[in-house]
């Protein structure tokens, strides 16, 4: 069950304790979720006992469900690569007993509804609707330019991997992370009675030392 609950995550609200905003039951354990930068949390949930995991997508503000339970012909080895704008990318695996990813299904977040799918490349990063991908051939590393809403290949690069870790290295200014479009959590200074939150803790609080 996800909770939008802060008393949850700040434990020194003791005296006024916070209600849920809303709550959201996923039917089985939620192992992943996305903030996204327009309001959504997209979200993936694995069941240990059935082997199946499925998809959702909540409205940030009111947990009301875009879509939920979605899930694919593959219920097990599969799981959220990144989301990205109106597009969340899935993973799957190169074998059971090896961790690799493989493979890219390319999800509308609108509707939940697969728009592609390739089972021998292996999602690298995005640019714009260009999503680039790679594959390792004979010891040859090739890396591939597709159409992020059809999956068309749109350039294949055989022999001049240096030009897209060029444009990878200028998209995530030099980040070796993947890019994507979520929001992560910021670290808070409670301390600080400049900051919105940091004034409710110091008020709630009166003062004390946490």
């Amino acid at each position: 069950m996800l909770i939008l609950d802060m008393a949850s995550v700040i434990p020194f609200f003791k005296e006024k304790q916070l209600t849920p905003a809303w709550s959201f039951d996923a039917g089985s354990l939620i192992w992943r979720i996305y903030f996204t930068s327009n309001n959504l949390i997209i979200g993936e949930a694995r069941s240990q006992e059935t082997k199946t995991t499925n998809f959702f997508c909540l409205d940030v503000r009111t947990g009301n469900p875009l879509w939920s339970n979605v899930g694919f012909d593959e219920p097990w080895w599969i799981g959220i690569e990144t989301v990205y704008q109106r597009w969340m990318i899935l993973h799957g695996f190169v074998r059971p007993d090896i961790p690799e990813h493989r493979g890219i299904r390319v999800v509308d977040i609108g509707s939940g509804g697969l728009l592609w799918r390739n089972d021998e490349l292996s999602y690298w990063f995005m640019d714009g609707e260009k999503l680039y991908a790679h594959k390792y051939l004979f010891e040859k590393h090739v890396a591939y330019e597709l159409d992020i809403n059809s999956g068309a290949v749109i350039n294949e690069y055989a022999d001049d991997l240096d030009r897209i870790l060029e444009i990878r290295n200028t998209l995530s200014g030099g980040d070796a992370s993947p890019l994507q479009d979520v929001l992560y959590p910021e670290v808070l200074d409670a301390q600080e009675e400049r900051s919105p939150l940091g004034s409710v803790i110091q008020r709630i609080t009166k003062g004390r030392a946490l």
